[in-house]
């Protein structure tokens, strides 16, 4: 048992790279989970907030709002009470701490801002907060209003 023979590497242009056979699985699945989702959506869109707005007004951009806050919230775990503020940007980590806490990371223009959902602040209450945010995936673009804070570990959110 010797060692596996390697084949002699092609250069770019004149190598001929094997077909993805899966390729038309995976692009039929992607397809049927974003169909699946959509009509979803469709079903509750009575009781679900507003999925595809026409316009979401911000207050200032991510880089804005960590050049200003940064600075004013030193502490971990503080926030600036009675300040609120409108951002959007692309999701791009979810985590669950919790049935009624969850954190998003959103990114904006190379900037990343966490997201602290809490359903103790959630407007509509806690049956809302859970339909509001079991639609949301990664790679969505969304906008939040909230409170500037910083969290226990000392990321601003």
């Amino acid at each position: 048992a010797g060692a596996p023979r390697r084949r002699p590497r092609a250069s770019p242009t004149t190598a001929t790279w094997p077909r993805c056979t899966t390729s038309a699985v995976c692009e039929c699945a992607s397809a049927a989970a974003a169909t699946a989702a959509a009509a979803q959506l469709d079903a509750h869109k009575d009781e679900q907030p507003l999925v595809y707005p026409h316009k979401f007004h911000t207050d200032m951009t991510l880089r804005e709002f960590v050049a200003r806050y940064d600075r004013v919230l030193r502490d971990a775990d503080t926030r600036l009470d009675g300040t609120r503020v409108a951002l959007a940007g692309r999701i791009m980590s979810m985590r669950t701490a919790s049935a009624k806490l969850r954190f998003y990371d959103i990114w904006a223009d190379g900037v990343k801002v966490q997201v602290l959902a809490d359903a103790r602040a959630y407007e509509g209450g806690a049956d809302a907060y859970a339909r509001a945010l079991n639609v949301l995936r990664r790679g969505d673009c969304v906008g939040v209003c909230g409170t500037p804070a910083r969290a226990r570990r000392g990321e601003l959110s």
